[in-house]
């Protein structure tokens, strides 16, 4: 039994469904700092020529210091139109477009304040759509205190899960702290080709390329062929 932390992304990757399938409970760190440069207002899908980004602009004037919850969307009706026609013009002749269309169009037509309404609007259908039945719980609304690990391992003490379960990039800070967690390294390899729209195997897309190209199963058995754990000592 695992447990888990990540930061709430736009239209995610496989690997976040991959760890979040593995756990009984995933906590979604809506409460800490925004970072402009990570994937939590982007994501990539694939073009004609290659990869395209799906942007979602948010509110900057004033705005240096901001926790994911409280960043605003700028102009949510125009980039979700614009992120529709893009999805519908590309993925359009993939295998699984028409059944999955209407319920990932359907996000984006409701109204929208925060970047973190959206992201977690769309996580929680994906999971729904891999029948993944992994409990998903906010930062925001648990006991925790400091910064970095320590308000890593404050989260999870609210809970008795003792498996925790973390990516590669999270190893150096963590491991020092861990006491009375043992850590799990879960890896993602997304080299496995799938049959995708156009030419040329493109990994680490968002995870609706697989979808829209896969279905619901196939998507679930890729990500249970590329996912794994490796104990920690």
């Amino acid at each position: 039994m695992y447990i888990a932390t990540s930061q709430p992304t736009y239209l995610p990757w496989a690997g976040y469904f991959g760890m979040m399938s593995l756990c009984k409970i995933f906590i979604i760190l809506d409460d800490v700092q925004f970072d402009r440069s990570s994937w939590q207002q982007r994501n990539y899908i694939k073009g004609t020529n290659g990869k395209v980004y799906l942007t979602l602009s948010v509110k900057k004037k004033g705005q240096r210091e901001q926790k994911i919850n409280e960043v605003i969307l700028n102009q949510p009706i125009l980039d979700f139109s614009n992120h529709m026609k893009s999805i519908e013009n590309y993925y359009n002749k993939s295998k699984y477009f028409k059944e999955f269309k209407n319920i990932f169009f359907e996000i984006y037509e409701r109204n929208y304040v925060s970047l973190f309404e959206i992201n977690y609007a769309f996580i929680d259908l994906i999971r729904k759509i891999l029948k993944i039945d992994t409990k998903l719980v906010l930062s925001s609304s648990l006991e925790k205190k400091g910064k970095k690990s320590e308000l890593i391992f404050s989260l999870l003490n609210n809970f008795s899960i003792k498996n925790y379960l973390v990516n590669p990039g999270s190893l150096e800070y963590l491991n020092n702290d861990a006491k009375n967690y043992q850590l799990y390294l879960f890896n993602y390899n997304p080299h496995y080709v799938y049959k995708q729209v156009y030419e040329n195997y493109i990994p680490y897309l968002s995870i609706i390329d697989m979808i829209f190209n896969l279905g619901e199963n196939e998507t679930r058995s890729y990500i249970n062929k590329c996912s794994s754990i490796k104990k920690i000592k």
